[in-house]
């Protein structure tokens, strides 16, 4: 997979949220953004905005930290 695409699953919580096992219409719920909004974001139809960004993230659990933490442990693991 294309590392640009997995980053952008990665900052928009796609990758968190089936994880999780969370439904589309969960996590639309869990952070008050509109289903339709989620369906874009993950089809890359649409880039989210930093509101709605911090939304997502709020209701996964997600920070910035732990994503540049997890990018940084995989790339030391793909040197090895």
């Amino acid at each position: 997979m294309n590392e640009l695409v997995t980053i952008k699953k990665e900052l928009t919580g796609l990758e968190s949220r089936k994880a999780k096992g969370y439904s589309q219409e969960q996590l639309a719920e869990l952070s008050d953004v509109n289903l339709r909004t989620i369906q874009r974001i993950e089809n890359q139809e649409s880039e989210p905005r930093g509101k709605t960004l911090q939304l997502i993230w709020d209701a996964l659990g997600l920070n910035i930290e732990e994503l540049n933490s997890n990018k940084k442990e995989k790339k030391n693991m793909a040197n090895k």
